[in-house]
């Protein structure tokens, strides 16, 4: 990471919620205009976002080239994003990569909805907290609520990272909602991890950039913190286009069935009760 990093950074402290983005090429080197690494990176950026989509929002591809490289890419995006807003996003990151890094081995966009990322070196598994982007609002909860905020947010937290952690080789996203006053203010907030990072490794990236709220912005209003393996963000009012990665409702509450009265006493003959498997007979018995 210490090797010519040239950084964009459109957007980092936000009030209102704009598309946060910023691109970090790595690795410089002197591409030639027909270089079979820029090549293949550019023609595989370019179907990127169908790839994404079609594969419900995370893709990474693998591409053995003749000069002894080989590519690595992926595109990620937010886990409750529609097909649209996803694809729009990747398109866009891909052409800022494309853009910005015109001669480097090392890529990465890390938007508000989406990440893009591409290397000559393997990287689909490997936990990478930096670079990392952080958003937050000016503004700071109100001063009436700070230890009822602080009360949920963190526990909100640790559940939704739990929750993300243990998901599958798919999707390692989870989403949560909590009221931390009486009159009923909401924290939203949403986790997530690259899916092919371990369970243990996701833990570790979600609580990381816990720490880095923590540090960089405590009780701001609105945060959201991407890194290359996974993303943090809450705010005060809904964000989520969709509801993957709620949590499932509780299960119903049990029923309880009450057996019929006997029938009335006949004189004619005694009454009985027999067992037919699980269920209970009450009959007549002549």
């Amino acid at each position: 990471m210490g090797t010519s990093i040239f950084l964009i950074l459109v957007s980092c402290i936000i009030t209102i919620l704009p598309l946060a983005t910023a691109q970090n090429c790595l690795n410089q080197f002197n591409f030639t205009a027909n270089s079979t690494f820029l090549e293949a990176r550019n023609v595989l950026f370019s179907s990127l976002a169908a790839n994404v989509t079609d594969r419900g929002g995370f893709f990474t591809d693998t591409l053995p080239l003749d000069s002894n490289d080989t590519l690595y890419a992926l595109g990620l995006c937010r886990g409750d994003l529609l097909n649209k807003t996803c694809f729009d996003c990747i398109s866009a990151a891909s052409k800022a990569v494309i853009d910005n890094c015109t001669n480097h081995k090392e890529a990465i966009a890390l938007w508000d909805h989406c990440m893009v990322r591409y290397s000559n070196r393997f990287f689909f598994n490997v936990m990478d907290t930096r670079p990392a982007v952080f958003g937050y609002a000016t503004s700071n909860i109100s001063a009436n609520y700070v230890d009822e905020f602080d009360g949920v947010l963190s526990p909100l937290v640790d559940e939704l990272i739990v929750r993300a952690a243990t998901g599958s080789s798919t999707l390692k996203f989870a989403t949560g909602d909590h009221n931390y006053s009486m009159f009923d203010n909401r924290i939203y907030a949403a986790v997530q991890c690259v899916p092919t990072l371990s369970s243990g490794d996701c833990n570790n990236c979600l609580s990381g950039a816990f720490d880095d709220y923590t540090s960089c912005c405590l009780l701001r209003t609105y945060v959201n913190i991407w890194s290359p393996s996974c993303s943090f963000r809450f705010q005060l009012s809904p964000f989520l286009e969709s509801t993957v990665g709620a949590a499932p409702p509780p299960p119903p509450s049990p029923v309880t069935l009450s057996l019929p009265p006997p029938p009335p006493t006949n004189a004619t003959g005694k009454e009985g009760m027999y067992v037919d498997g699980d269920l209970l007979c009450i009959g007549k018995i002549e």
